[in-house]
C-alpha cells in the first residue's frame, strides 16, 4: 500500500454502477484512492470538500451530464486544472474538452496507462 503522503484520489463520475465498480476495483488495485459519484450533481457535493488528483468522467448521465459538469469544472479556479479523462459511448470523441477521451467499451490497459501518465503515484 502507498504511504499516505503519496496517495492519489481519483473521482469516478459514472451513472452505471457496474462500470463504477469495475473502474473502482481496477484503480484501487493499482494503488489509487477512489471516490465515486453517479452523476455530475453528486460529484459537486464531493468537490465542495475534496480536490481529487484526477477525474474520470462519463458524458451521458442523468441529472447533470458530463459536458455540463466539465463546463462547471472549468469555471472553478480550484478545479479547472484537475486532469480529466472523459469516457463515452459515442463514436465522436474528438470534440471533447478533456485531457484524454476514451470510447466505451473501455480499453482498460490504455486507460490505466493514461491515468498513470496524468496522475503518477510515485
Amino acid at each position: 500500500m502507498n504511504d499516505t503522503k503519496n496517495l492519489k484520489t481519483i473521482l469516478i463520475i459514472e451513472d452505471d454502477p457496474d462500470c463504477r465498480d469495475i473502474l473502482s476495483d481496477l484503480l484501487y488495485g493499482h494503488g489509487y484512492e477512489i471516490a465515486c459519484a453517479e452523476n455530475g450533481r453528486r460529484a459537486l457535493d464531493y468537490l465542495r470538500v475534496v480536490t481529487p488528483s484526477l477525474i474520470l468522467l462519463d458524458l451521458a448521465m442523468p441529472v447533470m451530464n458530463g459536458r455540463e459538469f466539465r463546463r462547471w469544472q472549468k469555471s472553478e479556479p480550484r478545479l479547472e486544472s484537475v486532469p480529466t479523462i472523459v469516457m463515452t459511448g459515442s463514436s465522436d470523441i474528438n470534440d471533447v474538452d478533456a485531457d484524454a477521451a476514451f470510447q466505451k467499451p473501455l480499453n482498460f490497459s490504455a486507460l490505466l496507462s493514461t491515468i498513470e501518465q496524468l496522475c503518477p503515484l510515485g
